[in-house]
């Protein structure tokens, strides 16, 4: 079987994050360890974390440094984590650095997985017929991005 490989984005200004990819890592590598993690980062991301003395490579096997075209942050994940295809060959899990869903080798689960999947974010379900406008003004406007729409998608754990 091949070696499952698991991707995360990382984009950020703020320490914790990139303890919170250190943390991520290790508990995936915990459950999972015959894997190859992955993390896909923006330049400034990537200039913050050697500023800082973190060693992103401690935690996974590859960083991909991919110049962005916005400067904040939260955008700069979505645009990321939208052209992850462009980034990483080959089928691999991604997982957002607050998905701690990894507990076993479930590597036999995805043998028939379709190539890409997604869910209905269950935050939103309660607002019938609303889109979130915070994510509409901060993420999708910048991106340029038809909003509002509805379902809403939670794209935190995707196979590709």
């Amino acid at each position: 079987m091949t070696p499952l490989k698991i991707v995360y984005v990382l984009s950020t200004d703020q320490i914790d994050y990139l303890h919170l990819l250190a943390a991520t890592a290790l508990l995936t590598r915990s459950a999972v360890a015959a894997c190859t993690m992955v993390c896909v980062t923006d330049r400034r991301t990537h200039e913050f974390a050697v500023t800082s003395r973190i060693r992103l490579g401690g935690w996974v096997e590859e960083i991909v440094v991919v110049d962005t075209p916005h400067k904040n942050p939260l955008v700069s994940s979505r645009y990321l984590k939208t052209t992850l295809r462009s980034h990483v060959a080959g089928d691999f899990l991604y997982l957002d650095l607050d998905a701690v869903i990894i507990c076993q080798d479930f590597r036999a689960l995805l043998a028939d997985a379709p190539c890409i999947a997604a869910s209905q974010n269950l935050d939103h379900l309660y607002r019938t017929g609303q889109f979130p406008a915070d994510i509409g003004t901060t993420i999708y406007g910048p991106m340029g991005w038809d909003h509002p729409f509805l379902p809403y998608v939670n794209s935190g754990v995707l196979f590709c």
